[in-house]
């Protein structure tokens, strides 16, 4: 498994399409995959920094979104971020951090999906 890995969940507008944010979320080198899941899309890479600025450009298909990152290092640590709206200029709503604890991801997205009510399959 990579030292690093990221997970975002983008929530599709009504009218979002979704080979448009798959498209965008895998054209990078770090990208591991991704799929469609009910009305979300979810991505996965082995870097820390996930594609959030390189969804931007799709962002009229997505309507919220969460990034959840696990690095190396010392303890590790997992960090998140949740974006409502998802636009090519908000800051996020929400963040955690978690530290040490590199493989908290699910923890993150319980509190996302329990606060928000975003969670697609993840």
């Amino acid at each position: 498994m990579p030292e690093h890995q990221y997970w975002v969940v983008a929530e599709l507008t009504p009218d979002g399409d979704a080979s448009a944010v798959l498209e965008a979320g895998l054209d990078t080198d770090d990208a591991l995959g991704g799929q469609q899941v009910g009305n979300s899309v979810v991505l996965h890479g082995d870097y820390h920094s996930a594609p959030v600025s390189d969804l931007r450009e799709v962002s009229t298909h997505i309507a919220r979104l969460v990034w959840v990152t696990s690095i190396e290092g010392g303890g590790g640590a997992t960090e998140s971020a949740y974006y409502e709206p998802f636009d090519d200029s908000a800051d996020p709503a929400d963040e955690l951090r978690t530290d040490p604890g590199r493989w908290w991801y699910s923890q993150h997205f319980d509190y996302y999906r329990t606060r928000y009510g975003i969670h697609a399959a993840v």
